[in-house]
């Protein structure tokens, strides 16, 4: 039942955004895709198998409906429970500029101001791997509200909103919503630093918090980035959530070799869980459509024996 209405959602969207294009020829919307595909060797002490994935989908359309005034439908694709790929709906909005000078008013199914903002973009290998707010679930990378994104200056800005805190896959749930804000600087070079909070009550009694700090430096041959959060969750079951980030890139003519080093504390009521998490690779682009990534992978977990991967991964876009 659930698949047909994400087809029956999917096929209607594709109708809508055809037909707004026919409609108006003379100023076309634009449609954009990507897929990450990748084949996976686990550890030899694992009993899991080698295999061939693919790990995402993304269908987009973006169109510009008057001066002040534009639309973007995204679908999305993972696997579900029953191990089959569904679509769902990721982002659908409309942006308002001019309202607020320096500024743009998003309302529906948006980007939501954390990872996806900035560590993401500095991290640059989301085809490879998550962030690691994102690994840890710290939140969704889209969410159900009214943002605003706008800039004091060349040098200072800021992405406010509030949602309902589900994220995309879920309807809200509560009377509470999730207030986030994150302020981006400049100092200068090629320096820039954000620092992301975000408040949600999940009961009269519990709420949970987060504070986040980014820095990164990106040059002609190199990029730097690191990023710490700390999550205070309300509910004493849960135990609060620590991490550190530090990750760079070198670039080359048409490919990168990249490294990054994750230490984490999952849970700091639980003893001895510790999870640190390496990441190397070699990435090399195509034609700039296709993205072959050959990378490594270590995990530790606590006392724990340490894990080992081989992934082969595939970034197609167009």
């Amino acid at each position: 039942m659930k698949f047909e209405q994400n087809r029956v959602v999917a096929n209607i969207l594709l109708i809508f955004m055809f037909s707004a294009n026919a409609l108006t020829a003379e100023e076309p919307g634009k449609f954009s895709g990507k897929s990450y595909f990748e084949y996976f060797k686990p550890d030899n002490s694992l009993n899991e198998i080698e295999k061939f994935q693919f790990t995402r989908y993304y269908f987009t359309y973006d169109k510009k409906v008057t001066d002040n005034l534009a639309i973007r439908y995204r679908l999305d694709a993972d696997r579900a429970d029953d191990d089959k790929m569904r679509p769902f709906l990721k982002h659908a909005y409309i942006s308002w500029i001019n309202l607020i000078s320096d500024a743009k008013i998003y309302i529906g199914m948006q980007q939501t101001p954390n990872w996806s903002s900035y560590s993401e973009k500095y991290w640059g290998h989301r085809g490879v791997e998550k962030t690691i707010q994102d690994l840890h679930k710290l939140g969704s990378s889209a969410d159900l509200g009214i943002g605003l994104v706008g800039e004091f200056s060349d040098r200072l800005g800021y992405h406010i909103l509030i949602a309902n805190g589900t994220g995309y896959n879920h309807p809200e749930n509560d009377n509470y919503k999730k207030t986030s804000g994150l302020f981006w600087f400049k100092p200068g070079g090629n320096l820039i630093g954000t620092v992301y909070a975000d408040y949600e009550p999940i009961s009269s009694v519990y709420s949970n918090a987060t504070l986040s700090i980014f820095g990164g430096i990106d040059t002609d041959k190199i990029l730097y980035g690191a990023e710490y959060f700390i999550r205070n969750n309300g509910d004493p079951i849960d135990g609060n959530v620590a991490g550190l980030s530090l990750f760079g890139t070198f670039k080359l003519s048409n490919s990168n070799i990249f490294g990054r080093y994750d230490i984490s504390d999952p849970s700091d009521i639980v003893p001895d869980n510790n999870l640190k998490y390496i990441i190397l690779g070699y990435e090399h682009l195509i034609d700039n459509a296709l993205k072959i990534t050959p990378n490594i992978r270590n995990r530790k977990e606590g006392k724990k024996d340490s894990l080992t991967e081989i992934h082969i991964n595939f970034e197609f876009s167009f």
